[in-house]
């Protein structure tokens, strides 16, 4: 530990104290809904963990809430965690309303219900193909046959990327967002930034029906994203599509495998 982590740590009421790992807990790593339980029974509502550099955790929704709305005090603009010197550029993601906002905007209205059942056939298809290649096999392995390939086939459709090399994807995907070291997760994230940037050059010059033709056509203002920001852009969408859904998806089987009631 480093000599200015102690004095901080000496500044801190030792019951705000608790030492949490949120990459490595074993408990989290076992089953991350009952670890998350336990925390709200064995921490406070706020508390500060001294792994990473240190870092305070928010548990309380109130609290969250709170921190949330009150971007004056809590800005976005940096998100890594373990902290890096320079956080990475994540449009809209580290950014801070107003800009928050008018980044986000052009792109809602692509994911509202409507927009997204325009695509039912196809999403449809990806499914059925997907389920009938298990046919006649006792078990498989839900993650890697059905969570991994299917939301990113569906999402990199909408976003106009090439799915090729889903496996580089994913892990470069599960670096950026779950690396205990912030070096690896900034070069994840440029090796993201490279796989994108091709599709975003063609887009700008050749604009197809596909979100990051809308990007780049887009008036932010008065003017169009620079490829750069387009390359930011699109790796947010990128990570998105390969890691929430994904995580999400195998979350919710594993539920109701669990509870053959439900």
């Amino acid at each position: 530990m480093m000599p200015h982590e102690t004095e901080t740590l000496r500044r801190i009421p030792e019951d705000l104290i608790y030492d949490y790992d949120f990459v490595h807990d074993a408990g989290l790593i076992d089953d991350p809904f009952e670890r998350m339980k336990s925390l709200h029974r064995e921490a406070p509502p706020l508390f500060y963990s001294p792994r990473y550099g240190g870092h305070w955790v928010v548990t309380s929704r109130a609290m969250l809430q709170e921190i949330a709305f009150n971007h004056e005090d809590f800005s976005a603009a940096n998100l890594m965690l373990p902290p890096a010197e320079t956080g990475p550029v994540l449009i809209p993601a580290t950014f801070d309303p107003p800009l928050h906002g008018a980044y986000r905007a052009p792109l809602n209205k692509h994911f509202f219900p409507k927009a997204i059942a325009q695509h039912e056939t196809f999403i449809r298809k990806t499914v059925i193909g997907l389920t009938s290649a298990l046919a006649g096999k006792a078990d498989c392995d839900f993650l890697h046959e059905i969570a991994e390939p299917y939301p990113p086939t569906i999402f990199f459709r909408l976003l106009g990327v090439p799915l090729d090399h889903l496996r580089q994807f994913r892990e470069l995907a599960q670096t950026f967002m779950g690396a205990a070291d912030a070096s690896a997760r900034t070069d994840a994230y440029v090796q993201i930034g490279e796989i994108v940037s091709a599709t975003v050059v063609q887009r700008i010059a050749e604009p197809r029906d596909d979100l990051i033709s809308v990007l780049a056509t887009t008036d932010f203002g008065g003017r169009r994203l620079t490829p750069e920001e387009l390359v930011n852009y699109a790796t947010v969408l990128f990570i998105g599509g390969l890691d929430t859904v994904v995580n999400a998806t195998c979350f919710a089987v594993r539920h109701l495998a669990r509870d053959q009631a439900l």
